[in-house]
């Protein structure tokens, strides 16, 4: 509460969360009062008043259990008529394995919701068609480039501390002034958004380049395999997993395979070629 007592306004979300479900929007209100606004777990929109703080704290308990949630200032990241929106920046390793720029996307939430996803009702259209309606053509065009410079230097930051990754959807926020905000950054991010902007190229640009780095992966290594550090503790797979008891081919062979198999859970063939 003393977070809330600070900034007014804070933004809460599951840590590890997908889709916007169980984000909120919490306010101070004047008398000592709270407001929520929020996303159910079902991801249903929902608000809340509380005439009283501790009310509020304890509804909180008991609606988020144990679960851990991440605490942020709130950030009035909204379009002209007060819908949330970000831009969603594809960054994908190609079928050499270098990181480049897929393409960036406007997510846009439906009135009222306190997040942008389109699991919400959301809805996508180019990055720069919305951004130059917000800010006009040549302040659009300078916020564009600073999002491409800031993604295309958060790949090999995150490798170094996570392991070999194949691709990352960077979440960027524009304020009214035109400030970028990194919200976040997901390791296994969805790709319908670029599915939904009528650019067919880039919806499969958006799913073939995985697969064409899966299949580099599974090209023979030339020279004697090597041993590689562990990029995870524990034992689960991740497209990023590598254990040390697994040389550098075997680890490559694992991480094409669950590339595959998150291409096929996210993208069946037929949306190559077919709107979603």
């Amino acid at each position: 509460m003393a977070a809330l007592k600070r900034s007014g306004e804070l933004f809460l979300k599951p840590d590890g969360g997908s889709q916007g479900r169980g984000a909120l929007r919490v306010s101070a209100e004047p008398g000592g009062s709270v407001a929520v606004r929020g996303r159910s777990p079902r991801n249903e929109p929902y608000a809340r008043r509380f005439a009283r703080a501790d009310d509020f704290a304890a509804w909180l308990m008991a609606a988020i259990g144990s679960r851990p949630y991440l605490i942020q200032p709130y950030l009035p990241l909204v379009d002209r008529e007060g819908n949330a929106y970000d831009i969603r920046c594809l960054m994908q390793k190609d079928g050499s394995g270098r990181w480049q720029t897929t393409g960036l996307a406007a997510r846009r939430g439906r009135s009222g919701s306190v997040t942008a996803n389109l699991h919400g009702g959301g809805a996508a259209e180019p990055a720069a068609a919305m951004l130059a309606r917000e800010f006009g053509a040549a302040e659009a065009g300078r916020i564009e480039q600073t999002m491409r410079r800031l993604a295309a230097r958060i790949p090999p930051l995150l490798e170094e501390q996570r392991g070999r990754l194949c691709e990352l959807g960077i979440d960027f926020g524009v304020a009214s002034s035109g400030r970028v905000w990194l919200i976040e950054v997901n390791s296994k991010p969805g790709r319908a958004a670029f599915g939904r902007i009528g650019d067919p190229s880039l919806r499969q640009a958006a799913v073939l380049n995985p697969l064409r780095y899966a299949a580099a992966l599974l090209r023979p290594a030339a020279g004697r395999p090597q041993r590689i550090s562990a990029s995870v503790k524990d034992k689960r797979l991740t497209p990023s997993f590598a254990t040390s008891a697994f040389t550098a081919a075997e680890s490559a062979r694992v991480q094409a395979r669950l590339i595959l198999s998150d291409v096929a859970r996210k993208a069946p063939v037929r949306s190559l070629f077919h709107d979603e």
